[in-house]
């Protein structure tokens, strides 16, 4: 299991989930093919083709790459769920199963963006009688 920022369209939070951090787990997140962008030591996973779906613009994934100094091409923008995990274990491979929980310098660029982080609620206990 691997801890990723999950920023969905038209909100201003960052939700911490632990996932299977695997092809098919990021596509089922994003909603389809998946694109990594270079964030700092760790990447941003968007939708590939999810202009021509009609994906809503995620405004909050837009401010993220501001606050990271990465610039995107002119006119160009982040649509549907962005998926964030941390640095790669090795070489900076881009393998979605080699990376780990979100690094210290990206949870800086969430603060940097002013977005919101928000913790998994605890688990309920278990109810014995």
């Amino acid at each position: 299991m691997s801890k990723v920022l999950i920023i969905a369209p038209g909100t201003n939070v960052a939700t911490v989930q632990d996932v299977t951090p695997n092809l098919e787990t990021l596509q089922g997140l994003v909603g389809g093919l998946i694109q990594p962008i270079t964030l700092g030591d760790g990447v941003m996973w968007c939708n590939e083709d999810g202009k021509e779906q009609g994906l809503p613009h995620n405004y909050a994934a837009d401010k993220l790459l501001v606050a990271a100094g990465i610039a995107l091409l002119p006119g160009d923008f982040i649509v549907g769920p962005a998926v964030i995990q941390g640095p790669a274990d090795y070489d900076g491979a881009t393998d979605t199963e080699t990376y780990r929980d979100v690094s210290e310098t990206v949870m800086e660029f969430v603060h940097l963006a002013g977005i919101e982080l928000q913790e998994p609620a605890p688990a309920d206990p278990p109810v014995t009688e």
